[in-house]
């Protein structure tokens, strides 16, 4: 007989504007965007592309990690150069979810 092994879970924690508090995620598994956990936890954030890192829409700030974040990879580099993000904006479809991470998802920006 197999003994199933549980993933220990993980947490994010995501800066609740209106609230002005810190609202944990438990999450289980590795390798998971922050855009999946978002999902996972009917979080309200933004994914025109489904997560193809073409739209620029799942855009969050880090506030803080317990490690240190991955490397943009290609597509978040390019959307990241053309739209301008500061070092600290990443997109959740493409950032692996790691625990302690604190974020925010920004307001989006309204055009003229």
């Amino acid at each position: 007989m197999m003994k199933r092994v549980k993933t220990p879970k993980s947490v994010l924690f995501l800066f609740v504007e209106e609230e002005r508090e810190w609202k944990a995620i438990d999450f289980r598994g590795t390798g998971k965007t922050v855009l999946d956990v978002a999902l996972e936890n009917r979080l309200p954030l933004s994914h025109s592309c489904d997560g193809n890192a073409s739209c620029g829409t799942c855009r969050i700030r880090v506030v803080s990690t317990e490690t240190p974040l991955e490397e943009r990879n290609e597509l978040e580099q390019e959307i990241a150069d053309d739209r301008g993000f500061a070092d600290d904006e990443r997109l959740a479809c493409q950032l692996t979810a790691c625990a302690g991470m604190k974020f925010k998802i920004p307001d989006p920006v309204e055009e003229d």
